[in-house]
C-alpha cells in the first residue's frame, strides 16, 4: 500500500511518457479540426450548412468531395488520438491523409473545379501552388514533430 500510483495520463505507451513532440502534435491535429469545424459553424450557422449540405449533394462530384471531406475530418481526429496513445498507424495515416488533400487542393485549384470548396487566390499556376502550400503549412510543421525528433520516432515504434 506503500506504493504510489501515478495517473494513467502520464504513462499512456509500456509506461513511458510520450515525448513533448507528440503531445504537441496530437493537440494540434485535434485542436486545428475541432477549431476549423467551429468557426465554420459560427461563419456559416445552422442553417448556412444545412443549405450547404443539401447544395453539395445535388451533384455527385460535389457530393462524393463532400463525403470524402467528412472522412478525411473523421480519420485526422482518429490520426491525433492515436498518435497521443503511442500508435504509429497514427503518423502515417496523418501523413496520407495530407498527401491527399494536398493533392486535391492542387488539381481543384489549379483546374478551377468547385471554387466553393476550395478558395485559393492566384492567377498563375505557380502562385496557385504557392497559396496551397502556405495553407498547408500548420499540417506541415505537424508532420515534422511526428517524424523528425528522434524522441518522436522512438516513441511510436
Amino acid at each position: 500500500m506503500s506504493e504510489r500510483m501515478e495517473p494513467r495520463s502520464t504513462k499512456l505507451r509500456n509506461g513511458i511518457s510520450p515525448p513533448v513532440s507528440i503531445l504537441i502534435a496530437g493537440t494540434a491535429i485535434i485542436g486545428i479540426r475541432a477549431l476549423g469545424f467551429l468557426l465554420l459553424l459560427h461563419e456559416l450557422g445552422i442553417e448556412g450548412i444545412w443549405l450547404f449540405v443539401l447544395e453539395s449533394i445535388r451533384g455527385w462530384d460535389a457530393t462524393l468531395l463532400c463525403l470524402g471531406s467528412m472522412i478525411v475530418l473523421l480519420v485526422e481526429l482518429g490520426c491525433g488520438f492515436a498518435v497521443m496513445r503511442g500508435r504509429d498507424a497514427g503518423r502515417w495515416w496523418y501523413l496520407w491523409c495530407q498527401v491527399v488533400v494536398f493533392l486535391v487542393c492542387l488539381a481543384a485549384a489549379l483546374a478551377d473545379w468547385h471554387p466553393e470548396f476550395f478558395g485559393v487566390e492566384g492567377e498563375t499556376a505557380v502562385e496557385i501552388i504557392r497559396a496551397v502550400i502556405l495553407q498547408k503549412l500548420p499540417e506541415m510543421i505537424i508532420l515534422a514533430l511526428l517524424f523528425l525528433p528522434h524522441s518522436s520516432r522512438n516513441y511510436l515504434r
